[in-house]
This record gives structure tokens, C-alpha cells and sequence, in this order.
């Protein structure tokens, strides 16, 4: 495996202030068995065509449950978790999340997922942490079909913390499962423009909440689709997490407040 630090001066737009960030690129970040799996398990979920509310499937006599797919027309992504939209969230606190995290992900994604993320845990930035100090809050498959783009974007929601996105500590980690032979190049809005051209068994880490980003039509010969996984995960620190779900409602002014 190797880890080689991007520099990025990322471009202001919007209400992102932009400035410099530092990404990392990984090659050969899976073992040819540990990859191997992981195609599979894109594999299995990746139905066209399906939409559903959840899927069960069974590993050693149990069951597990996965989360919705989300379409967008004829690009989609499916959502493997997301534990932000689970009602059980807006209790934790930050004394509880890692615990009720950690839990919540044992009993509900397939172990390769777990085994992933307890190698993540490993690389820059997130070993400059201990290991509690990570939460992860949702995973995808990404399916980047033939003639289709993903137009520029940001990640997550700033409802989800307790300060700006722009100071917010979170990352997203895509790790790429195959190549297309044109286009299907990830983009960052930066100066100079980072752009990189996935290879199998590569990934690559940044603060994607505070950098636009996205990836050019994939226009592959053979009209082969583009394969990965992102995963968002954030540092504790930065997480709106109140214990109460009556502490995420605004509250509005009483009537008498509104008219004086």
C-alpha cells in the first residue's frame, strides 16, 4: 500500500470558503482477496433496475438489514447505511455515539463493511486520532452508468453539526473497483483543478463537505459501468449530537412575539 499526500487549494463558491486542504491517494489499499470480496459485494448489491425499502440477507444463520437506494434518474447510488436518518441518532451524545455506531453498524451491514472500516481507521488523517474519535455516518455504491456524470456537489448537511461546514472535521473515502477507458475522472474545484482517474484498488480521502466535487461522463468503450464505494465518516468533536430529538426542532415565536 501506498499513501501519498495531495495538496489542494480549494476554490471559494458558495458558502464554501475555500482555502487549502490536504487529500490522500491510496494504491493497492486492499489485499487480492480483500478487493476480490469487495467487488462481490458491489456486485450483489448493485440490481438494476430495483428499487426497495429494505433488503434482508443472511450471513451465519442471521439476519441483516440494508438501507434504501437512492435513484437519480438514470445515475444512482445506494445508500449500504446511512445512520444519520435513523431515529435512534438524535438521542446519542458524544459519550454515546461511538458505542451506539459501532453497535448499530455490527448489527446491520455485511462484515466486509466492518473489516473495511477497521482498516480505514489506519490511514491519514484518521490514525492521527484514536480510533473512538471516528464515527462513520453513511456508506454507498457508487454506480456511475455509461453517458451519465455526477454533477458538482458537496457532502452531507450542515444540520448534522454543531458548527459551519467549512470547519466541520469530516471526510469522505471513495474507493474505486474498476476503470473505464474515457472520461469517469473524479474533479475537485481547486487551483490548480485536481483531477484523477481512478485505477482498481485505489481510493482517495478528503474533506469532501467543504469542497466542490464531482465526476466528468464516463464514455467507456465497451459502455462499462464505473464501480466504487464512499464512505463519510466525521470526528466526533464536530457532531451536532444533543441527546434529544426536541433539541433538532426550531422553535418558533409564540404569536404574540411575531406581531408586536
Amino acid at each position: 500500500m501506498t499513501v501519498t499526500p495531495v495538496e489542494l487549494n480549494v476554490l471559494p463558491r458558495y458558502y464554501i470558503d475555500g482555502g487549502p486542504q490536504t487529500g490522500y491517494l491510496i494504491h493497492n489499499l486492499l489485499e487480492p482477496d480483500e478487493f476480490d470480496s469487495l467487488n462481490k459485494f458491489w456486485e450483489q448489491f448493485h440490481v438494476p433496475g430495483l428499487d426497495w425499502d429494505q433488503t434482508i440477507y443472511y450471513h451465519k444463520g442471521k439476519a441483516h438489514a440494508t438501507a434504501n437506494q437512492r435513484t437519480f434518474g438514470t445515475h444512482y447510488d445506494r445508500k449500504i447505511f446511512d445512520l444519520t436518518e435513523s431515529p435512534e441518532w438524535k438521542y446519542q451524545t458524544p459519550e454515546t455515539i461511538h458505542e451506539w455506531s459501532t453497535n448499530k453498524l455490527a448489527t446491520t451491514v455485511h462484515p466486509r463493511i466492518i473489516q473495511l472500516f477497521q482498516k480505514v481507521k489506519h490511514l491519514p488523517p484518521f490514525n492521527e486520532c484514536s480510533d473512538d474519535s471516528w464515527i462513520p455516518t453513511r456508506g454507498l455504491i457508487n454506480v456511475l452508468v455509461y453517458d451519465q456524470l455526477l454533477s458538482y456537489h458537496t457532502d452531507s448537511s450542515s444540520a448534522l453539526y454543531n458548527r459551519s461546514v467549512n470547519e466541520a472535521v469530516q471526510y469522505s473515502i471513495t474507493i474505486y473497483l474498476n476503470e473505464v477507458s474515457h472520461g469517469g475522472e473524479f474533479w475537485v474545484d481547486s487551483d490548480p483543478p485536481f483531477v484523477y482517474k481512478p485505477v482498481p484498488n485505489s481510493a482517495f480521502i478528503f474533506n469532501g463537505g467543504c469542497a466542490l466535487h464531482g465526476v466528468n461522463m464516463n464514455k467507456d468503450e465497451q459502455q462499462r459501468t464505473r464501480k466504487a464505494i464512499t464512505f463519510r465518516i466525521a470526528h466526533v468533536d464536530s457532531l451536532y449530537l444533543p441527546g434529544s430529538p426536541d433539541k433538532f426542532l426550531y422553535k418558533t415565536h409564540d404569536i404574540h412575539q411575531v406581531i408586536k
